[in-house]
């Protein structure tokens, strides 16, 4: 990667900063929280791991005010955004604020990285034209504004990271590439999986890009291919448990979760409006999904483009455009229906659940065709053209930066749900809707026999209780079970039940005659230690592959 003006690369970056803020600036300024589809659930979310990791507990594996009567929503949740929020919320106290600023933080680094991969091929000006019209592309603004897809909007920073590692090992910078590919693949993986997924249809095809251009075609696939495997590795600490112990819930009962009618059609592509309410959504601004006129618009001029330059035998040195161009239509390909067969027999495809989610891996490209078009041209019509598409970029989206029916919620709401916001899909098979159950102020309870709990102490995923027990007691702990959950008498293991017809997938164990220690704690299971120590081999098979590519690239 070269910067020829490290001082207008600076500039770009304050620059990138105040458009960063100016698209997420509404949630921010404004009190209260925009009616969204998923941001109360990932807020919610966020507050969950904010009181794990208050009560001491690392990594957070279990959520006690969620739910009703806890879930182990943190086993499978987002990691690196609830982190990230949890963290920031030791400083602020308010999470509703900490959520915004997370926001904030993945619009600009992920339009940070985009500009810098940009700068691996453009001058800066053209270079911020890319990163202007992808921090304002429609997805993004529907991720945010409509969607409240947190998750899927912060995890964008990662791929820009991923075809910087790609770029770097392909001009023979072994050591950075392969390093930013591992870090960049794990993040991805422990921000989104699916995301994953999606950023398979953008990374490979540059790979392949990459490949054809590259001398030493050998070494950088397996350079490549190694990096992104051990990426994957290190992610084994939560990548396993995800993958395992979904079978506990009424999701994992199922293989494939392609949802029905998700795909786009032409209408998506060129319809320009952007609905204040759209067919059912009245609470929330209009759920249509547009990739955006002006993106679409991109790609056919791009299309033009490359057409042009196939019959004038130019496309060789135009392979940059023929790579964005094509890509741009198999992604646009694999959003419409025409492609269902591969989304219903292929369960890892049809896990992504929508197939609009591809706009994630699209985001990228209409930008990129936008620079390599502007970058052929002549001074002064390159600067004409970026004031030009910069200002109607911002015509055109700036009155779309809004969100609708903000509501102040008190604070604690976001701490204590009786739902799982998550949907019914994530409660365990033994457990029936969770706001059906009683809400009880105290986890334990006695149930059968006479008797008192004289001590108690309650944490996240942890009880402690002394009991006097005049009879044998009958207890349930207000806990839903979930494989972990182990019960020990004067520090002896003893059998948990939880499918007492009264006290459905709740705890509930036995307590004998006399004054008894009880402790209650959410343990490793097999599959999560399985996960810890394939993370740890990884690391330090990283640690050792990394070491030989910088003993190599000494040489």
């Amino acid at each position: 990667m070269n910067f020829g003006n490290k001082k207008r690369d600076i500039i770009a970056a304050i620059l990138i900063f105040i458009i960063a803020f100016f698209l997420t600036a509404d949630p921010l300024i404004r009190p209260g929280q925009p009616a969204t589809f998923d941001g109360l659930t990932h807020i919610t979310t966020m507050a969950q791991f904010y009181t794990g990791l208050s009560s001491g507990q690392f990594p957070v594996v279990w959520a006690d005010g969620f739910a009703n009567y806890g879930m182990p929503i943190p086993l499978i949740a987002h990691q690196t955004t609830n982190y990230a929020g949890a963290l920031v919320n030791f400083l602020f106290h308010n999470i509703l604020l900490s959520y915004n600023i997370v926001l904030l933080l993945g619009a600009f680094f992920s339009t940070f990285f985009f500009y810098l991969f940009l700068r691996c091929y453009f001058k800066p000006e053209v270079s911020f034209l890319g990163a202007f019209f992808f921090n304002f592309s429609s997805y993004r603004i529907i991720n945010i504004y409509i969607r409240g897809a947190l998750p899927e909007f912060f995890s964008a920073l990662f791929i820009p990271l991923i075809l910087i590692g790609l770029y770097l090992l392909s001009k023979k910078k072994t050591l950075q590439g392969s390093a930013l590919l591992i870090f960049s693949t794990a993040m991805l993986l422990f921000s989104h999986p699916f995301i994953f997924i999606i950023c398979l249809f953008l990374v490979v095809p540059y790979a392949l890009f990459l490949l054809l251009q590259t001398k030493k075609e050998k070494n950088f696939l397996v350079v490549s291919i190694c990096s992104v495997v051990l990426g994957g590795g290190l992610s084994a600490i939560y990548a396993v448990p995800l993958i395992t112990e979904t079978k506990y819930f009424y999701y994992g009962l199922q293989s494939n979760h392609l949802i029905a009618n998700q795909f786009l059609s032409l209408n998506n592509y060129f319809d320009p409006n952007w609905y204040y309410y759209y067919k059912n959504d009245v609470f929330v601004r209009g759920n249509f999904l547009t990739p955006g006129v002006i993106e679409t618009l991109t790609i056919l001029l791009g299309v033009v483009a490359v057409v042009i330059l196939f019959f004038k035998k130019q496309l060789r040195q135009n392979s940059l455009l023929a790579f964005a161009v094509a890509t741009s239509l198999f992604v646009i390909l694999f959003t419409t229906s025409i492609t269902a067969p591969f989304y219903q027999h292929i369960d890892l495809l049809g896990n992504i659940q929508h197939p609009w989610r591809l706009l994630g891996a699209l985001l990228f490209l209409p930008p990129l065709i936008l620079c390599i078009l502007v970058a052929k041209t002549k001074q002064p019509y390159t600067s004409i053209l970026i004031i030009a598409f910069v200002i109607l970029i911002s015509l055109i989206r700036f009155p779309q930066l809004y969100g609708k029916n903000y509501t102040v919620y008190p604070e604690q709401s976001y701490f204590f749900t009786p739902d799982n916001l998550h949907g019914n899909v994530l409660n365990t098979v033994w457990t029936g809707k969770t706001s059906g159950y009683p809400i009880k102020k105290n986890k334990p309870e006695i149930i059968g026999g006479k008797g008192k709990i004289v001590e108690q102490t309650v944490k996240n995923g942890f009880r402690k209780y002394k009991i006097e027990a005049d009879t044998s007691l009958q207890m349930v702990d207000y806990t839903f079970y979930f494989p972990g959950w182990r019960v020990y008498l004067d520090g002896q293991k003893i059998p948990v039940e939880y499918q007492n017809p009264s006290y459905r997938g709740v705890i509930t164990y036995a307590v004998p005659q006399g004054t008894h220690d009880v402790r209650l704690a959410f343990e490793p299971t097999k599959e999560r230690v399985i996960g810890m120590i394939i993370s740890f081999i990884f690391l330090l098979t990283t640690i050792v592959f990394l070491f030989v590519l910088r003993k190599i690239s000494s040489r």
